[in-house]
């Protein structure tokens, strides 16, 4: 994402936190620590659009804006597992 901040973010329905820059065609997906004020980086999943705004739809599908073409995606996240994420948490 560097060097800019997060443009939008939501929670999962699978409790982690999926946050998008503003212009990298990935998504960031982050966990509650189990102590201390730092995210855990739980994966990176590589999109179609380039950062902005983004929804949840149904299960595991977002809607997401791409700005150069002008259009709206659907798009489906792959599966996140929290397995390996020591001290990792969901949101709830």
């Amino acid at each position: 994402m560097a060097p800019y901040a997060a443009s939008g973010g939501a929670i999962g329905s699978d409790g982690l936190l999926y946050i998008l820059g503003h212009d990298r065609p990935e998504m960031y997906v982050l966990a509650k620590p189990a102590m201390g004020p730092t995210m855990i980086h739980v994966a990176t999943i590589d999109i179609e659009a380039e950062g902005q705004a983004f929804s949840f739809a149904e299960g595991r599908n977002i809607f997401a804006i791409d700005r150069r073409k002008g259009r709206v995606l659907q798009i489906a996240l792959p599966a996140v597992p929290l397995d390996s994420q020591i001290g990792a948490r969901i949101f709830r």
